[in-house]
């Protein structure tokens, strides 16, 4: 019981930081502390007992702390120690969302990731206040940091968990220019949301492709990476360019394709009719301009 008091003190003195004056102060309560347990031993107190009084004995340890600057001296080390950690913390979660091309997801795992940081923040900064307790080391405070961010990225992929593959959506008709039987740019002349019947679908040609060109333009928009936005989905609105690419015969069901910056598309027989079906997808607008001008000079 003896050690187990002494081991007690030194965990609510902690670290001395080399100070000869809080060394002392250590070996004083030690010493006081284990005179007084001797003592109440002596007049009859079970070990228990007298452990408990030998430390209440000695008071509010803190305010001897504090009176030798011991707690100031706390405050300054881990505060240097912290500061570089959340900045250091900080660029996992930068990096991660700039690599995320949609905007709304990207400031939705800023969100998250920078109310991870502030939460470790505020945790760090609390245990720079605590005294007469033993404090966590900095290993410590890092490791849980960590896994808190890790474990707040994957939950930011379970929420949005499709994004990745979200991001990397591609039309592809490379492969197809057998059964093309014509590929043209036209500009859409109303708003366009799900669906709607081809016989429905309002647009003026803005120019025929050559043939001699098909290939180089469908590799172009192979090339287009498109992702799914979060909150309401986009539509085709009016005035927008597309690229509609007709199949003779129809390929897989699909009697036409419809290329835009915005919700592509594709022509399915529906009995005698066509309907036309608009996925909810977009790409940059400037990916998807440095395609269709080159083609309108």
């Amino acid at each position: 019981m003896r050690e187990a008091l002494e081991k007690e003190i030194n965990r609510k003195v902690g670290r001395t930081y080399g100070s000869a004056e809080i060394k002392q102060l250590r070996n004083e309560l030690v010493s006081g502390a284990l005179e007084r347990y001797d003592d109440e031993l002596a007049s009859g107190a079970l070990p228990e007992a007298a452990y408990s009084t030998a430390l209440d004995s000695l008071g509010d340890i803190s305010e001897l702390l504090k009176s030798c600057g011991v707690d100031e001296k706390r405050k300054r080390r881990r505060l240097a120690l912290a500061i570089p950690l959340l900045l250091l913390l900080l660029v996992p979660v930068i990096a991660c969302a700039a690599l995320i091309e949609n905007s709304t997801a990207m400031i939705f795992f800023l969100i998250i990731g920078l109310i991870a940081v502030g939460l470790t923040a505020y945790g760090v900064l609390s245990l720079i206040t605590r005294s007469g307790k033993k404090p966590l080391s900095i290993v410590s405070i890092a490791i849980g940091s960590t896994i808190c961010s890790t474990l707040a990225y994957f939950a930011l992929m379970i929420i949005f968990g499709t994004i990745v593959e979200q991001d990397d959506k591609r039309f592809d008709y490379t492969g197809d220019i057998d059964t093309i039987s014509s590929i043209s740019i036209i500009r859409v002349s109303g708003d366009y949301y799900s669906s709607t019947m081809e016989d429905d679908f309002k647009y003026t040609v803005v120019k025929d492709i050559d043939r001699e060109e098909w290939a180089k333009l469908l590799s172009e928009i192979a090339e287009l990476k498109f992702y799914l936005p979060f909150g309401d989905p986009p539509s085709v609105n009016a005035d927008e360019l597309m690229v509609m690419i007709r199949f003779s015969p129809s390929k897989d069901g699909m009697t036409c394709a419809l290329i835009g910056q915005k919700c592509p598309g594709y022509g399915e027989r529906v009995d005698s009719r066509v309907r036309l079906y608009f996925h909810s997808y977009l790409c940059k607008a400037t990916d998807w301009d440095s395609v269709i001008k080159k083609y309108l000079d």
